[in-house]
């Protein structure tokens, strides 16, 4: 299975920022292989396991053979989630980016990454198309954003606009999104919804807790070292 984002352990970050964000409804726009997919619909069945009827779901697109440039098969992928056992938290639809942006309301979509050849048009059509379904203090992410990653060969090729020409100015980005760019490649852009203080934002949150007895969780220290353990496994 080919991803860009093995390299770095990118997988191990967007696994994370879902565990710490507990999404339920997440949106993937270019799919390729899988590997995005599968780490997503996995930490979605592990965030499933102690709850009933959550409907925790990932929305997956692609256009697979559609796509004139690479690509993989529709029932490949297909059978590789079905054989990670993730087809009930996976959805995987033949679509591109503006037909399934018809698929969802406002403020319904928790965890989103775009991954589709990105350019500076492809964020601009995203936040254009995509910023009301996203709800306040959801996660977008994007792949690309470095300005070493606007400088491949293929973007250079085709001049096509800046990743982070368009991240540095786009007005809804910096206005309603808190946003930071890693750079190692491919690069990424985590992208947070801003939120407004309310009751209740306050205990969506969880900060409820803060002023009650019980606002610190605790572990001991061989939970801890298990954990540890298997992260130092992933790696």
């Amino acid at each position: 299975m080919k991803s860009s984002y093995i390299l770095h352990n990118y997988g191990n970050l967007i696994q994370s920022l879902m565990k710490v964000t507990q999404p339920k409804c997440c949106v993937e726009v270019g799919v390729f292989e899988g590997f995005s997919a599968i780490v997503m619909g996995h930490t979605l069945k592990v965030l499933s396991q102690d709850e009933k009827g959550n409907g925790r779901q990932l929305f997956a697109y692609d256009l697979f053979e559609l796509y004139p440039y690479t690509n993989a098969k529709y029932t490949d992928v297909k059978q590789r989630i079905k054989r990670f056992g993730l087809s009930d938290f996976i959805e995987l639809r033949q679509r591109g980016l503006f037909e399934a942006e018809n698929d969802f309301g406002q403020n319904s979509i928790d965890f989103m990454h775009v991954d589709v050849s990105n350019t500076g048009e492809t964020i601009k059509n995203v936040i254009d198309g995509w910023d009301k379904k996203i709800r306040p203090g959801g996660i977008l992410l994007f792949e690309g954003g470095s300005p070493l990653r606007d400088e491949v060969s293929w973007m250079k090729r085709y001049n096509k606009d800046k990743i982070s020409s368009e991240i540095n100015s786009n007005i809804t980005l910096k206005t309603k999104y808190t946003s930071l760019v890693l750079h190692p490649y491919p690069s990424m852009v985590i992208c947070c919804k801003n939120i407004q203080f309310d009751q209740q934002t306050w205990e969506e949150f969880g900060y409820n807790r803060f002023n009650s007895a019980s606002r610190h969780a605790e572990i001991d220290e061989a939970e801890l070292i298990c954990i540890l353990s298997q992260n130092e496994n992933k790696t």
